[in-house]
């Protein structure tokens, strides 16, 4: 992910001239949703199914440059919140009962940001890049049917990864240098089938060049 920001600021550093911009940082937060297709995993003798679904509230925050009036370079740290859900397990082809599967997951992220105006203080937003990821999921938790009373244990597990996004989004200058943003990004991580934010912010940026 670093080659992958550092190449992109070599591109838009060329040139005989540094065309205006702003350098900017912003802070937000929205709810994320989370979608795994986990399959069937067992522990001590129990299985469980890992299929996994939910929203929680989710955080970023963000630094980036903006390089004339259609391009930009932007880096940042989102944490998506705990997504809990409940999940059957069983064993011997009985029902025992459902426990309670929660998956934790940030990511730092690197994008090509691409800008296009709609008036002086309407912009649209389209950006791709990569995302380091981290998840950590956790099943635990008891549940019976009777006559079954079955403590399930404790199963945790964790992964990482780097993989593409993608997002869109739309911004208003509200001062010139305080901009209110929204975003919707699409996380297209091996391990989910389906990740996204829809993300409030405000912004702060810096002009120079001008």
């Amino acid at each position: 992910m670093n080659r992958f920001f550092l190449a992109s600021l070599l591109f838009l550093a060329q040139g005989p001239s540094f065309a205006a911009g702003e350098v900017y940082g912003g802070v937000g937060g929205g709810f994320s949703f989370l979608e795994i297709d986990g399959g069937v995993a067992e522990s001590d003798g129990l299985l469980v199914r890992q299929d996994i679904s939910g929203s929680d509230f989710s955080a970023r925050a963000y630094l980036g440059i903006r390089y004339g009036r259609f391009l930009g370079l932007e880096i940042g740290y989102t944490d998506f919140g705990t997504v809990n859900d409940d999940v059957p397990y069983g064993a011997s082809g009985f029902l025992l009962g459902r426990v309670n599967a929660s998956v934790d997951t940030t990511a730092v992220d690197a994008f090509i940001v691409g800008y296009y105006p709609l008036s002086q203080d309407l912009s649209l937003l389209a950006r791709i890049g990569v995302v380091r990821w981290d998840l950590d999921y956790e099943l635990s938790g008891s549940a019976s049917v009777p006559p079954f009373f079955v403590d399930f244990p404790s199963l945790k597990s964790s992964d990482d990864g780097t993989d593409l996004a993608y997002g869109l989004g739309a911004e208003y200058r509200a001062t010139p240098r305080v901009k209110l943003r929204v975003d919707l990004q699409y996380y297209d991580l091996d391990i989910t089938d389906d990740l996204w934010t829809l993300t409030a912010s405000l912004k702060y940026g810096i002009p120079f060049g001008r």
